[in-house]
């Protein structure tokens, strides 16, 4: 959870969560020369500690580059071609389905329903998500494939149906 400010964040109420487990691959702090922050890679550990019955992803997607583009990409290169999506990321603004913008430079992201399924041949994605700019507004909605660069980073674990 490196987008939130550990000290900073407190929860209103008392919260139930479901999460997701990964073996085989780690989130790995480490300084990063493009952005100049230190900032989660995912990258390989053990590939005999990795489990089968789901096949899983953990990525992390890099400085502009549309984040549903790029996890079209990841589930092609892997030949998923049905998935879950879930993860937390920073964006360049956001542009949602609905023709709404938010020009804020850097906004923080939660993908609350994301997936990924084949149409018409190709890897199509679908993030619903909830966003906080840097004014402190909230939005949330459909990601306009496309137009949303991620600004930072954008941790995610794909998991395969």
């Amino acid at each position: 959870m490196g987008h939130l400010l550990p000290f900073e964040a407190t929860l209103a109420e008392p919260a139930e969560i479901d999460a997701w487990g990964v073996s085989g691959a780690a989130l790995v702090v480490r300084d990063d020369a493009e952005t100049n922050f230190r900032i989660f890679s995912a990258e390989a550990s053990d590939p005999a500690l990795s489990n089968a019955s789901h096949p899983a992803i953990l990525a992390t997607v890099r400085p502009n580059i549309d984040i549903c583009e790029a996890i079209e990409a990841i589930c092609t290169e892997h030949g998923l071609t049905e998935a879950r999506v879930f993860g937390i990321g920073s964006l360049v603004g956001v542009t949602y389905q609905d023709g709404r913008d938010v020009p804020d430079y850097a906004t923080e992201i939660l993908i609350r329903d994301g997936s990924v399924r084949v149409e018409d041949g190709r890897a199509t994605c679908r993030l619903d998500i909830d966003m906080v700019g840097m004014s402190g507004a909230i939005t949330s909605g459909l990601l306009r494939r496309g137009e949303n660069p991620v600004c930072v980073t954008f941790e995610l674990q794909i998991v395969g149906a």
